[in-house]
């Protein structure tokens, strides 16, 4: 996985889609096994790099790796070609950088037999501190 970037990193790289594009190839090579020469600002994921809604999903967690801050799912649906994905990165990498996005708090550990783990999507509100939430908190309260 891809460690997350720091603020000034962030900020040097959003302005950069060259830089933006080059990670992108990187990320598609070693995730997707497609050859860097493929990933074009006009290709698509779909019907040019036969990407499917798994490895969008894949995709998608590689990214917000970068930064620590889910990307919109609304700018996630919006993406079709290459340049479409190296824009959002641009936007999002800029808003983070900015501080107008910020990280999600960080949430207790989930236990074996709780639900998410690895690589599973950060939902609003679940599983956040002091939610009263977690596993064996609802039996204390009446």
């Amino acid at each position: 996985m891809t460690a997350t970037m720091t603020r000034d990193e962030m900020a040097a790289i959003a302005g950069d889609r060259d830089e933006i594009l080059s990670r992108l190839r990187a990320l598609m090579q070693d995730r997707f096994e497609v050859e860097p020469a493929r990933v074009q600002p006009e290709t698509k994921l779909v019907e040019d790099l036969d990407l499917d809604s798994i490895d969008a999903i894949d995709m998608a967690v590689e990214l917000q790796g970068w930064t620590g801050v889910p990307l919109a799912e609304e700018a996630l649906r919006a993406v079709r070609t290459v340049d479409d994905v190296v824009s959002m990165i641009a936007t999002h990498l800029s808003k983070v950088a900015s501080g107008e996005l910020k990280a999600p708090a960080a949430s207790p550990p989930v236990s074996a037999a709780g639900q998410g783990g690895p690589g599973a999507p950060a939902v609003a509100g679940s599983g956040a501190a002091g939610s009263g939430a977690g596993p064996g908190s609802s039996s204390s309260s009446s």
